[in-house]
């Protein structure tokens, strides 16, 4: 008898400590709510639409290549990295993103600019676990159905777009404040 591990997911989760990247977000956060945020998965809060920024960009495209080229090894000895989009999530007391996945990418990621002690949990979710969840009383599961990362100021996080994920709702009265953003990977 054999027992086979198969389809295995990783996280990578780095820390990116850069004061002048912080107030450049918290200045583009303030600019668009001027305006209308967006409604995707976020629930409260204000979520912006897709910025333009070439500071943060360049920043956050420099961490995200460093995290992926450290953490996996390629056939492919030239990797074109696009940044396909980026956003900020503000989130307020009891604020939270509905499970949901990143379409059209590779790779996406978070990075923590303001955090709260309590609960904002990011969690993810093992594809198709939901089904198994009554039977947790006849077998012993070698893993979880879903994997929680407390969040932490300048935590910068990413994973496969694919891998559905949620945020939960914070209980203080302090704003929880991200930058959200897809990677996608070409042959270069």
């Amino acid at each position: 008898m054999a027992k086979i591990e198969i389809f295995k997911e990783s996280i990578i989760i780095d820390s990116l400590q850069n004061p002048e990247l912080n107030k450049e977000i918290l200045k583009v956060l303030e600019e668009s709510k001027k305006g209308q945020g967006v409604f995707k998965s976020n629930f409260g809060g204000f979520q912006t639409n897709t910025i333009e920024n070439q500071l943060i960009a360049e920043t956050i495209l420099k961490q995200s290549i460093k995290c992926i080229t450290d953490n996996y090894q390629s056939k492919i000895k030239k990797i074109k990295f696009e940044l396909l989009n980026m956003w900020i999530n503000e989130n307020l007391k009891n604020s939270f993103n509905i499970p949901h996945v990143h379409p059209g990418s590779h790779f996406s990621g978070v990075y923590y600019i303001e955090t709260t002690k309590k609960n904002g949990e990011l969690i993810f979710f093992k594809d198709g676990g939901s089904s198994l969840i009554n039977l947790g009383d006849f077998f012993n599961y070698d893993d979880s159905n879903f994997y929680k990362i407390k969040p932490q100021k300048d935590m910068f996080i990413m994973f496969p777009s694919s891998l559905k994920h949620m945020v939960t709702p914070h209980s203080e009265n302090g704003k929880r404040i991200s930058i959200s953003f897809n990677i996608k990977l070409s042959n270069g």
